[in-house]
């Protein structure tokens, strides 16, 4: 519209349209706000979250909220800014630094892992590709939970011989076999063999400084964290310190991340973006490579799911972490939702989709 339009509109009537246009928006937020409230003091009260929940909407927080106790002992409650381990949803990070070092030429995708591990077993490992061990398509077993010590200080090449390197499942490539652990600790243990440096430095020096992640750290069970949660589970009805015999301090690439919230937000900014990748590589990080089941494949280090809203057809990609949180994008709409506790519970995804529901 031409500037001689608004100067015939009277100065009043502007100002009242545009009050009631930033009037009717809040209010639209505010309701969003005070369902998602609902959705998620329902589960709080029922024992399924303790933890911190954040929403946004096309980069624009709509929600986030502290509920629990990060120490129970001290009665220390979780806050906004609280750290939490997100577990596998780690592996996202990970595969972001492999495909950082791929377009750099130091790693090719295609490639068998033994030409960067050459102390991996060759009968197996000459013909698992690294794609393979981005997609959970290598057929390398977890070994059984008590196998394993609680805590591994050996380094990455005795962990890797002693653990990972069982007789293959099935033909590399040949289907989707979630791999919890084995599969992105030995693509840590590839991104420091190339790079020369530790996983921790890469993720500091690659993801974190640049994007402004001042909050979030590599997860080695020794450093102290400032408030960092302590992570529980239920043993019944009793709460118990949750203990996980895969604790690796070296290479652990698997579940390596300590964040918040607030950090996951810029994370999930720069996905839409090409700050850490080229487009061409961003494209091959994001694209579905392989099926997982009806409905879903898997990207590098994260799932993606579809679902048609009327006519329209939605990407969701999503992690959980430790069967504690999730990491929840609508990319077609640019809806982020985060639900991370410090309580293993079994209901991040349900209430990140009930969520989802109300923003669409």
């Amino acid at each position: 519209m031409s500037k001689q339009f608004y100067n015939r509109i009277p100065k009043g009537a502007l100002l009242a349209s545009l009050l009631l246009v930033l009037s009717t928006a809040a209010s639209s937020l505010g309701t969003k706000s005070e369902e998602i409230d609902k959705i998620v003091k329902e589960y709080y009260d029922a024992r399924h979250l303790n933890g911190v929940v954040l929403v946004a909407e096309k980069g624009t927080i709509l929600y986030k909220k502290a509920f629990g106790l990060a120490d129970f002992a001290w009665g220390i409650k979780n806050r906004v800014d609280t750290k939490f381990r997100i577990y596998s949803a780690s592996k996202q990070f990970t595969a972001m630094i492999i495909m950082q070092l791929a377009q750099e030429g130091k790693i090719d995708l295609d490639r068998s892992i033994t030409t960067y591990l050459p102390y991996y077993r060759k009968d197996t490992g000459g013909k698992i590709t690294v794609h393979n061990m981005l997609t959970h398509s290598h057929g390398i077993p977890d070994p059984p939970m008590d196998s394993m010590p609680l805590v591994v200080t050996a380094s990455p090449e005795e962990v890797i011989k002693n653990y990972f390197s069982g007789d293959s499942m099935f033909e590399p490539g040949e289907k989707f076999s979630y791999s919890g652990v084995g599969g992105y600790t030995i693509l840590g243990a590839i991104a420091e063999k190339v790079s020369g440096r530790m996983l921790k430095e890469l993720l500091q020096e690659r993801i974190f400084d640049p994007l402004g992640m001042k909050n979030s750290h590599y997860y080695d069970v020794e450093t102290v964290i400032e408030r960092k949660a302590v992570d529980y589970r239920y043993e019944g009805k009793q709460l118990v310190h949750r203990l996980q015999p895969y604790y690796i301090i070296n290479a652990f690439g698997a579940s390596c991340i300590v964040t918040t919230v607030d950090d996951l937000f810029l994370w999930d900014r720069a996905l839409y973006t090409n700050k850490l990748l080229d487009s061409d590589y961003m494209k091959r990080y994001m694209n579905p490579h392989i099926r997982m089941g009806e409905n879903a494949s898997y990207a590098y280090g994260q799932c993606i799911s579809y679902y048609t809203k009327g006519k329209e057809k939605r990407t969701i990609y999503w992690h959980t972490g430790g069967t504690a949180s999730i990491i929840y994008r609508d990319v077609d709409m640019q809806h982020l939702i985060l639900v991370i506790n410090n309580i293993r519970n079994l209901k991040a995804r349900e209430i990140a989709t009930k969520i989802h529901s109300l923003l669409e």
